[in-house]
């Protein structure tokens, strides 16, 4: 059905909602990380969507590494602070209460 998630996809965002974390250079995997409140680690890439998405999100600037400084100890400060969840729930809230007005609005115009 339009609008649902294909199987690969929710088996997709299954495994990322149940890792403890996710360490990803991919911006949209790291959009994943967040939709299902997955802590996350990202590598820095040759844009800067990674860390506008990091700042948008109101997340720490540290979840932003080079890719040879991450180690097993990393993931020791992958949960989310209590700040990062506030800041993290109130944009995906946000995201939501935005997505729903657009999509209205497009209907609106049909």
């Amino acid at each position: 059905p339009a609008g649902r998630a294909a199987p690969d996809d929710r088996a997709l965002l299954s495994r990322i909602a149940a890792a403890e974390a996710l360490i990803t250079g991919r911006f949209h995997a790291a959009c994943f990380a967040l939709l299902t409140e997955t802590p996350l680690i990202c590598t820095s890439s040759n844009t800067h969507k990674m860390e506008g998405l990091l700042n948008d999100a109101g997340l720490s600037a540290k979840r932003l590494m080079k890719a040879e400084n991450i180690d097993a100890a990393t993931l020791k400060d992958a949960p989310f602070t209590p700040e990062e969840k506030d800041a993290l729930d109130q944009y995906l809230s946000s995201g939501r209460l935005a997505t729903r007005r657009l999509f209205g609005e497009i209907s609106a115009l049909c």
